[in-house]
């Protein structure tokens, strides 16, 4: 199956291998043709508006600064600001279009139906995530940055809260509804955004953690930049974990939102993955539109 973890995740093995990387390109930046993009949507789009207009991708650009900080400082940023983000694709993966003359694209089959969630944290906190009235499930999550997610079915509804100490610290309920009966097949996402109160009182350990929870979760304690250290699990781990030296700080690099430096400048190739699978799909499902 496909994860839509894979953005935050390749950003991870980047940080922890930054010494053999001279600089980051985000080259899928505004590739709507495959349903992936970061900037926001402006002018046309190369045939892409069927399964675009209307789905909001810039809440992974502010994600981004979070990333792109800790590759050119050689260490995370504090987390002043409780911050969840969510999203989820507008249909099932098996549904039937009731219109559409091109039909399911390849590989659809690797699809999930689940809701995605990233959520950051300045203390400890209860997030808790729902899908309908029947679906919902609180995670246990420390500071830092944690990977969620929630399995959701057709007719459900996209829903995140953050809670500390018994209060509310956020809240995001976007307009979203899982179409049980879509017209035309898309496999891109809804991707939606909330911030917490900068002036929320919190206590951040000296120690930052990252959390995958696939929907369980597993703590990872960092002092500097791995991302994914070796760790102890808080509870049954979703992924085998690996130790990584923790990278030295490179001297502060100008500002620049394109190009990232680092210190190194003999780069060792990192293996690569192949692109998400919604690209792969909605690129093959353009060129087949276009055939028709």
């Amino acid at each position: 199956m496909s994860s839509d973890h894979l953005y935050c995740k390749r950003w991870e093995t980047i940080i922890n291998n930054r010494n053999e990387i001279d600089i980051v390109q985000i080259i899928t930046w505004n590739d709507f043709g495959e349903s992936h993009y970061i900037g926001p949507i402006e002018g046309d789009q190369p045939n892409s508006q069927d399964w675009v207009d209307g789905f909001d991708h810039t809440a992974w650009l502010d994600m981004t600064t979070y990333y792109a900080n800790a590759f050119k400082t050689g260490s995370f940023p504090k987390i002043d600001q409780d911050k969840l983000y969510l999203w989820a694709r507008p249909h099932p993966r098996d549904a039937t279009a009731s219109s559409d003359p091109v039909g399911k694209p390849q590989n659809y089959q690797l699809m999930e139906d689940v809701v995605y969630a990233v959520v950051m944290t300045t203390s400890p906190s209860n997030v808790t995530l729902s899908t309908g009235t029947s679906s919902s499930k609180t995670f246990d999550v420390p500071a830092g940055v944690s990977k969620l997610t929630i399995p959701i079915s057709a007719g459900g509804t996209m829903y995140g809260k953050v809670e500390r100490g018994g209060n509310t610290v956020l809240e995001l309920d976007p307009d979203f509804t899982f179409d049980p009966n879509p017209k035309t097949y898309n496999y891109n996402v809804l991707v939606a955004f909330a911030r917490g109160d900068k002036n929320q009182p919190a206590t951040p350990p000296a120690e930052e953690t990252l959390v995958d929870s696939t929907p369980s979760s597993t703590a990872f304690s960092s002092s500097s930049i791995s991302g994914v250290p070796v760790a102890t699990p808080s509870s049954s781990a979703v992924e085998d974990v690996q130790p990584t030296p923790a990278p030295s700080p490179s001297p502060s690099p100008s500002e620049g939102s394109g190009l990232y430096p680092a210190p190194n400048p003999s780069p060792s190739p990192i293996q690569s993955d192949s692109e998400s699978d919604v690209d792969i799909c909605n690129y093959k499902r353009r060129n087949r539109r276009a055939a028709h």
